[in-house]
């Protein structure tokens, strides 16, 4: 498949991800990157991150978040990585979350797709008066093969939160694309839907991401 007939299918999925989910109670925010990544070795990855993040239908700037982030390829399915988050929050108090990473990916036999798994530990540190929620999630995705260029990809992403009130709180939908424009650079856009429930407030979230990665 060539890659303008990929971004145009890629272009039509979003289309109707974004006709057919927005609700009466729907919200968007937006979440915009830089990530620096270096690999010290074949099997070792070291990432840093910062994410700033806007909210009330992009109207409010929420916070700014630094990512530090090593990753270590196992084989060539399964890797593992940790991940610190700590965020600066522009109104109030800080907030500090672990990630702990275990991923597996495998080829779809006689189609150019990728399907992968991915289960996360997610802790957060309480600071001050500020009690996040600790959770495990499961990602699921497929990434197809089609252009050297352009990788797109879909996934979906579950909450459970493991204290307080145990449940399923939230499920992250994804489609985006990642475009390798050049040797050591890479733009990473994608739109996500996150449906609340269980929470104060349920209803779904819309946001779109933005990702520019330059590999050192």
């Amino acid at each position: 498949m060539r890659a303008n007939d990929l971004l145009r299918v890629f272009g039509i999925l979003l289309s109707v991800c974004l006709s057919t989910m927005i609700t009466a109670q729907s919200e968007w925010h937006s979440w915009s990157s830089v990530t620096l990544k270096h690999k010290p070795s074949d099997k070792m990855t070291l990432q840093f991150k910062p994410i700033f993040r806007t909210t009330q239908n992009f109207n409010r700037a929420d916070n700014l978040s630094f990512d530090a982030i090593i990753s270590y390829k196992i084989n060539d399915k399964w890797s593992a990585g940790f991940l610190e988050r700590y965020w600066i929050m522009f109104d109030r108090t800080d907030r500090n979350f672990f990630f702990f990473d275990l991923k597996y990916s495998e080829p779809i036999p006689g189609l150019s797709l990728k399907s992968y798994s991915r289960w996360r530990l997610h802790w957060a540190q309480d600071l001050q008066d500020v009690v996040d929620g600790d959770f495990f999630r499961w990602e699921i995705g497929l990434s197809p093969k089609w252009d050297k260029k352009y990788e797109p990809y879909f996934a979906a992403d579950a909450f459970y939160r493991l204290d307080n009130d145990p449940g399923l709180q939230r499920i992250r939908w994804q489609v985006g694309c990642k475009w390798k424009f050049a040797p050591d650079w890479l733009l990473q856009v994608a739109y996500w839907r996150e449906d609340l429930t269980n929470v104060d407030g349920d209803g779904d979230l819309h946001i779109p991401t933005i990702n520019l990665v330059r590999t050192l």
